[in-house]
């Protein structure tokens, strides 16, 4: 999806299998009857070529080489300097506004957790999507979204997140020993998405 014409513009909303009611469902979000909650599934590249792996087309032979390796969709972006997305995935804008703080690790070994204090600056009551990422000290292994939680808060009012991860996210495949490799180390990024950071947490 490419967007050359978005300073044009004052919004995109974008309604994924909308179903029969969707045309009540995105009047009803254009009107402000409802909140604008959800978070994109993919990533939308700058311009034309602007991806990590943008060429898709066999060879002669029929061959196609998958040069992002490990690095698949939003993790591609993310381990490149050059590439900067139009929009990340997990992105998304409601009608409320949010300060992050107090970004702390929960849990233990093998049930990580990131607590987070969320505050609704906006003057309207408003639900936001806290997401956590995992930036493995292996720097062969990609980020990768390790989990998300949605909460509603009033307006001018806070409230503490909890977000769990999910523990096969902390591993890689070990294709010499055929079976799965713990990651140890590196880092947990709290974020509105890759492209809004608001914490990072370090592990040991």
């Amino acid at each position: 999806v490419l967007m050359p014409w978005l300073d044009d513009v004052d919004a995109v909303l974008i309604a994924g299998l909308p179903g029969q009611e969707g045309g009540h469902a995105i009047a009803a979000v254009l009107t402000g009857e409802l909140e604008p909650t959800g978070r994109l599934v993919t990533t939308y590249p700058a311009a034309d070529g602007a991806a990590p792996a943008w060429n898709t087309t066999p060879g002669e032979d029929l061959g196609l080489e998958y040069a992002d390796g490990v690095a698949i969709g939003y993790r591609g972006y993310d381990a490149s300097a050059e590439l900067e997305p139009l929009f990340w995935l997990g992105h998304g804008l409601g009608y409320g506004s949010w300060e992050y703080d107090d970004v702390a690790l929960a849990g233990a070994a093998g049930s990580l957790a990131v607590d987070v204090r969320v505050r609704n600056t906006s003057a309207r009551d408003s639900r936001e999507t806290v997401q956590v990422y995992y930036r493995p000290a292996d720097a062969t292994q990609p980020v990768r979204l390790a989990g998300y939680q949605g909460v509603q808060v009033a307006a001018g009012a806070d409230a503490t997140v909890r977000v769990e991860c999910d523990a096969r996210l902390f591993r890689r495949w070990d294709a010499q020993a055929n079976t799965w490799a713990e990651l140890n180390g590196g880092e947990l990024i709290v974020a509105r998405g890759l492209g809004d950071v608001r914490g990072r947490v370090e592990l040991g």
